[in-house]
């Protein structure tokens, strides 16, 4: 028997977790002059389409639950309470992937943990059936209490909602992939992340890291030896009543608002958003402003002077406070650049601000 090409097709389909592929059948093909003693080829099924593979659940705050088929009329809810000691260094690092989260620091010496694990189903027995699919493991290991959201099957139709008391010298790590997070009244580092989900930050004490992709960023009444640093893609960025030796905040998408803070050194970026700074300013204190397509406006009592350095390339520049002294300019610069330049009272404070497409105003604030 002779036989000129002989090809082999192995078809193969990768699961996702959770989900069983379909199967997976070799095809044997011979050329078209096969030897004419030569059985004919077996008829191979087709191999039936891999079922889709499960998304993770996107929304702010909440699990985005199936909205047709039925599948998420009911709701069953499960509560877990779990209590750990908490020794000299310990820290809290939570992990979570649909549900929100609210982190806040009291007296004592344990740290309390309320999980409420949510189910939807197309009727109760099916909701509940969902509970059974997360559990949620804390573990205590060289100073680590380590709270984790473990997932049997797709998230599409589970969330789990934490509240968490810990003593508010507890240093805290948490991290979610959809939710809002909360964290309050916390004496150590805080490092809090979510992708999609608002992040709410009040009462900090030191160094604190706030960062969401898809949400507003909100941090207020804190006072704070070190630096704050607050970021989001698409949301706006509100801080208000801090006290702080460094300050920055970055958005692309969003706008910055920061009133009655208090900083040695602010850095504040935004690529389309406005950028609004109002309120007292501390002597000697040194501010860095971009915006590529957005606004800058400070309104600023006029109890500090300062000196500021101003740019942009299509947009206005003006103050409604009177600058005197080392060159003040108002005008064009090089090419199409608007310039401002000048102090304005004892020029302790620097600011530097740069815009492109977007107005320079500097008011008074009563």
């Amino acid at each position: 028997m002779r036989v000129r090409n002989l090809i082999l097709v192995v078809v193969a389909s990768v699961a996702a977790p959770s989900v069983s592929a379909g199967g997976v059948l070799p095809e044997l093909l011979v050329d078209s002059q096969p030897v004419a003693q030569a059985p004919p080829a077996p008829q191979v099924p087709p191999v039936p389409p891999a079922p889709p593979v499960p998304r993770t659940p996107r929304g702010t705050g909440r699990a985005d639950w199936p909205r047709d088929r039925g599948e998420g009329r009911t709701e069953e809810r499960e509560t877990l309470n779990k209590v750990v000691k908490a020794g000299s260094g310990t820290t809290l690092v939570l992990s979570n992937l649909s549900g929100d989260i609210t982190v806040t620091g009291g007296p004592g010496s344990e740290i309390r943990i309320e999980a409420t694990k949510r189910g939807r189903g197309r009727d109760s027995a099916d909701a509940r059936k969902q509970l059974d699919m997360v559990d949620v493991e804390v573990t205590d290991h060289a100073g680590r209490v380590t709270v984790t959201t473990v997932y049997r099957a797709s998230p599409n139709r589970i969330a789990v909602d934490y509240k968490v008391l810990v003593p508010a010298t507890v240093p805290v790590e948490v991290k979610s992939l959809s939710g809002d997070v909360t964290v309050g009244s916390l004496k150590a580092m805080v490092h809090a992340e979510t992708i999609s989900g608002n992040m709410t930050a009040a009462s900090l004490g030191q160094d604190s890291w706030l960062k969401t992709v898809s949400g507003n960023v909100n941090v207020s009444s804190s006072a704070v030896t070190g630096e704050i640093s607050v970021s989001s893609v698409s949301g706006n960025i509100r801080a208000q009543g801090l006290k702080v030796r460094s300050l920055s905040v970055g958005t692309v998408s969003g706008d910055v608002e920061m009133s009655s803070t208090a900083c040695e050194r602010a850095s504040v970026r935004s690529v389309s958003g406005n950028v609004d700074i109002a309120g007292p300013v501390a002597k000697g204190a040194r501010y860095e402003v971009k915006s590529h397509s957005g606004d800058i406006r400070f309104g600023l009592d006029g109890k500090t002077g300062f000196e500021v350095s101003a740019t942009s390339f299509s947009g206005s520049l003006k103050s409604d406070l009177p600058l005197t002294s080392r060159g003040a300019t108002s005008g064009r610069g090089r090419g199409r650049h608007q310039v401002l330049q000048g102090v304005f009272g004892d020029g302790s404070a620097q600011f530097d601000v740069q815009a492109f497409s977007g107005n320079v105003t500097i008011v008074k604030h009563p």
